[in-house]
């Protein structure tokens, strides 16, 4: 599940997290939700190397016009980017 709501503004990038805490799998349940986020910011030349954060938000560099947000599953898969 990706996360979603992004929004930014003040410098500031938040995020609502939609973590699949129900399996989507009969087979293979998920693990539970780590709560952890993988962040990439893009400053006019391309995503730069991605930040880890516990929390639904980051604080973006100066000059930012872009930015992608994906929830790190409990067996440290990156999950869907969402961008904004």
């Amino acid at each position: 599940w990706p996360v979603c709501h992004l929004s930014a503004g003040g410098g500031v990038l938040r995020w609502v997290r939609r973590g699949a805490d129900l399996p989507e799998s009969w087979a293979l349940p998920e693990g539970a939700n780590a709560g952890r986020f993988a962040v990439e910011f893009d400053t006019g030349s391309g995503f730069g190397a991605a930040v880890e954060v516990d929390v639904p938000q980051a604080e973006g560099p100066p000059g930012m016009v872009g930015a992608r947000v994906a929830e790190i599953g409990a067996d440290g898969r990156i999950g869907p980017w969402a961008e904004i």
